[in-house]
């Protein structure tokens, strides 16, 4: 793939993200979306050219452990 491939893909994951992020009813799904939705703009503003990024993020990976309340 290409980076302006890449950076189409990331966009179109990103918009898909936000409006099931949107739509979502439990805080649980809710928080995980919005996560997705931060990592998936920091992916893409890391493959802005000039920024010497890639597809790798500065955060660690979420956990999958249960969130506590």
């Amino acid at each position: 793939m290409t980076e302006s491939s890449d950076r189409n893909e990331l966009k179109k994951r990103l918009e898909h993200a936000k409006r099931i992020a949107d739509s979502a009813l439990d805080p649980l799904t809710k928080e995980r979306l919005t996560h997705l939705v931060q990592e998936l703009e920091e992916q893409l503003r890391l493959s802005e050219p000039g920024t010497g990024g890639g597809f790798h993020s500065a955060r660690p990976p979420l956990s999958r452990e249960p969130i506590k309340t």
